[in-house]
């Protein structure tokens, strides 16, 4: 039925599915928020830590308030004219923009966790 060559093949194939399965992603496997005002980095805040919460005001031309909380972020108030920072909504690695523009500030998510898309030998 099977051959010795084959057992092997199929014994070193579940080793290394196993061992990819459970290996950890480098890094620390969080997320950093990165604010950015007027073309430069403001402030960067390991969202981490899922009891962290904090309130962040911005003036500049208008005012915008930033909301951390969760493990997320979100604008949650600003005065310039549209408001279409608010209405993006809570930042997440998959929806991770978000940009005020008449006020020039904006928050990003970014993942220390990689995901796999493909495995090549």
């Amino acid at each position: 039925m099977f051959k010795r060559g084959d057992i092997i093949i199929i014994i070193a194939l579940i080793v290394c599915a196993a061992l990819i399965y459970i290996a950890p992603t480098s890094g620390s496997g969080g997320d950093t928020l990165v604010i950015t005002v007027d073309g430069k980095e403001y402030r960067r805040i390991d969202l981490s830590d899922k009891n962290y919460t904090e309130t962040i005001e911005i003036d500049g031309k208008y005012k915008n308030i930033i909301e951390v909380k969760d493990g997320s972020a979100s604008f949650v108030y600003a005065d310039c004219p549209d408001g279409d920072c608010v209405k993006s909504g809570v930042l997440s690695p998959r929806h991770n923009f978000a940009a005020c523009l008449p006020n020039r500030v904006s928050i990003s998510v970014i993942s220390d966790d990689h995901e796999l898309d493909a495995l090549a030998g």
